[in-house]
């Protein structure tokens, strides 16, 4: 093979690999139009997921997404996209709402290999107590190409932790993790999430 041939065979697989790169950040990987409907199939049973339009919630103009009848709220703004929490558990008899408010979910556009992640802290008060709450999400991504015919696809792989810790006596401490997982396709969204023994599969989807 001539110098000349290879020289050309490489700049063609280089601005093929760089159109293909382009392609992914420029796609849409969480799509929020108003009237798109996602039906998932989960355990043998079935979950509905419904754009309703935009509008005002908690201080904030949202996206409003059914999901089986109940809103979530959902913020997409300079390659981010947050949602809208209320967190509440129960200490020493009490349920309490620890925290309510918008967090961030998805950092766009998405990279193989890529971390990203959050944390806050605030004091809370749980019967009469003041405990120190720390939130914390930390994610990564990375590129599957092909999930379920879904092509240029990606894993999120999340993990959440909160911690309370009394003030008035450090050695109470209380630690709640969650972790799942979340595929997503360009211009369709989440096409499979598993959380725990719980498995969401995209079925139908109208755009």
């Amino acid at each position: 093979m001539s110098f000349r041939i290879f020289l050309l065979l490489s700049l063609f697989i280089f601005s093929c690999s760089d159109d293909f790169l382009l392609r992914r950040a420029s796609s849409d990987y969480f799509p929020l139009k108003e009237g798109m409907r996602w039906t998932y199939a989960v355990n043998g049973d079935s979950l509905w997921v419904e754009v309703v339009g935009d509008s005002n919630a908690f201080g904030h103009f949202v996206t409003v997404v059914l999901r089986n009848f109940i809103e979530e709220y959902w913020i997409k703004e300079r390659g981010e996209v947050k949602k809208f929490f209320l967190f509440d558990t129960v200490i020493a008899g009490e349920r309490e709402t620890l925290e309510m408010g918008y967090k961030l979910y998805y950092k766009f556009p998405l990279v193989d290999k890529d971390t990203w992640s959050e944390t806050k802290l605030d004091t809370v008060l749980i019967a009469g107590d003041s405990f120190q709450h720390r939130y914390y999400l930390k994610t990564f991504s990375s590129f599957v190409d092909t999930v379920l015919n879904y092509f240029d696809c990606y894993q999120i792989d999340f993990y959440q932790e909160r911690e309370l810790i009394k003030l008035s006596d450090t050695t109470e401490r209380h630690r709640i993790f969650r972790s799942w997982v979340e595929f997503l396709a360009p211009e369709v969204g989440v096409v499979r999430r598993e959380d725990g023994g719980r498995v969401e599969i995209l079925t139908s989807f109208r755009k």
